[in-house]
């Protein structure tokens, strides 16, 4: 983290990601690298939304995401996402039903 943390930028938004991925290569033998859709990072890639509202990864084969992780400037606002069957939506990223 410290080796993270002064190579970084002024503003390391990934340094404590990087430190962990650094333990992992270095000290741990075996781990799990999991897919994009089990943590969407919406600040790469925004998701592709279906007909029933629920996002999928951007990219082929479109699974539905387990995660989505609202970075950087996707926290607030309305984004213009592409329907899965055409077309675009105006919506924010946060999840639109109730958590009762």
């Amino acid at each position: 983290m410290r080796t993270a943390l002064l190579n970084a930028p002024k503003k390391p938004f990934f340094a404590e990601q990087t430190g962990l991925n650094v333990a992992l290569y270095e000290h741990v033998r075996t781990f799990a690298r999991l897919p994009a859709w089990c943590n969407w990072v919406c600040n790469r890639a925004l998701p592709v939304i279906d007909d029933n509202d629920q996002f999928l990864e951007a990219g082929y084969p479109h699974r539905p995401l387990g995660i989505v992780h609202m970075t950087s400037d996707t926290k607030k606002g309305t984004f213009e996402l592409v329907r899965f069957g055409g077309g675009t939506v105006h919506r924010p990223l946060t999840y639109p039903g109730s958590l009762d």
